[in-house]
């Protein structure tokens, strides 16, 4: 330490001779790299005393400053009185003290550094910032020669004084019941916002639905959301193995309807082949909703094996394990139990009051008359989504009158 300036050095090396027999270009090469590995240290040591300096702010703040403030309460000064070879008024104030001078010159050294770093360049000088922060360590040791006679006050406040230690927990637990009071608060905010962000996006929805569907009858409205969207395939009983009835379907908090692509055409080739419009309602006012019957499964896995099995027949025998795989058709799907609609409500739907007086599809008990819908998904996770929004819209399109 009796020469800071070492640090200044922009060559890796300090003997001399080699250093000016050395090619030009390998000098320069050294010089930049130890600059580079200069301003990495640098910012390193600024990262790391920016988090000590903020730690012993915290225990100035959260401990010392209160206990400072409680050492000069005059109530308090009989406890020292009491107790003057164990309990010592002057190391609590030795501790606060050094303690706010330890700060304050990591405080310069972050300061005096961040500046540097402001102005870098290959031959910044910041020897003279240390030697400034060597000049003040000899508070540490002060520090620490306090430690003992600190130790032996705190314990034997703690053991002998209620005062100090009712102040010291209440310190404490206001902190922590602070901290758990804003823990709570945010875990009750998360889920209060979890729900009104998942509402906000459902009624976003039916205002994009409402733009990009030809003729939606699903107007925006204040109450309106759209739970869920998504291609199903209805299923004809008398041919359960066609696949060609796949539309867009959309469940809304009291609408169901299907939609179907607007096929392209020279006029519309430029806006995209995905445009939709609606094709109908579905009723849901009284309508049960329903997993797969045994019986309806079994007809749609019985038309597989038996299109399997032709398949089979015309392929050579190594193709039998195909044809076991084949065999094994997981189905996913719901059935829908539904009213039918009357022609009033989808009469008043279309008309002229759109979105301004008309009855909403499914909110009329039907003409008494059950449709079976057998809807097909691709995966278990979407069957269960659906049945459970479809039970759900149900409930709440039966309920209102």
């Amino acid at each position: 330490m009796d020469d800071l300036a070492i640090i200044d050095e922009i060559y890796t090396t300090f003997e001399d001779d080699q250093v000016e027999s050395e090619p030009y270009e390998r000098q320069v090469a050294d010089a930049a790299r130890n600059v580079a590995q200069k301003l990495h240290l640098v910012n390193q040591i600024c990262q790391s005393e920016e988090q000590h300096i903020n730690e012993m702010e915290y225990f100035l703040y959260y401990y010392l400053d209160p206990i400072d403030a409680w050492i000069h309460e005059a109530q308090n000064a009989d406890t020292f009185q009491k107790y003057p070879g164990l309990c010592s008024e002057k190391a609590l104030i030795d501790l606060f003290q050094i303690t706010k001078q330890i700060t304050k010159s990591h405080q310069e050294l972050f300061r005096g550094l961040k500046e540097r770093l402001d102005m870098w360049g290959p031959t910044q000088f910041i020897s003279d910032i240390f030697a400034n922060f060597f000049e003040r360590t000899s508070a540490y040791e002060n520090y620490l020669n306090i430690c003992p006679s600190t130790i032996v006050t705190i314990d034997t406040l703690y053991k002998r004084s209620s005062a100090f230690t009712k102040f010291m927990d209440v310190r404490q637990n206001n902190e922590i019941i602070a901290l758990v009071r804003m823990e709570e608060k945010f875990a009750q905010r998360e889920s209060e916002w979890k729900a009104i962000i998942k509402d906000r996006i459902a009624h976003i929805r039916v205002l994009e639905a409402s733009w990009s569907i030809q003729d939606n009858p699903a107007s925006v409205t204040i109450a309106r959301r759209l739970y869920i969207t998504g291609l199903l395939t209805r299923v004809d009983v008398s041919n359960p193995q066609s696949t060609q009835d796949t539309r867009t379907y959309l469940l809304y908090n009291d609408i169901f309807m299907y939609c179907q692509k607007i096929k392209p055409t020279n006029t519309n080739k430029k806006e995209g082949n995905d445009k939709l419009f609606y094709k109908g309602i579905i009723n849901l006012r009284q309508a049960e909703i329903t997993p797969l019957s045994a019986e309806n499964i079994t007809k749609m896995v019985k038309v597989k094996k038996a299109s399997a099995l032709s398949t089979f027949i015309r392929k050579s025998s190594a193709d039998s394990q195909s044809q076991n795989a084949t065999e094994a058709v997981v189905v996913y799907g719901f059935e829908i139990h539904a009213n039918e609609a009357s022609l009033e409500g989808i009469t008043a739907l279309r008309g002229d009051g759109l979105g301004v007086a008309y009855t909403v599809p499914g909110h009329k008990a039907g003409n008494g008359s059950k449709r079976l819908y057998i809807m097909k998904t691709q995966t278990e996770a979407e069957q269960n989504a659906w049945i459970s929004l479809l039970r759900k819209t149900s409930l709440l399109m039966t309920r209102k009158r």
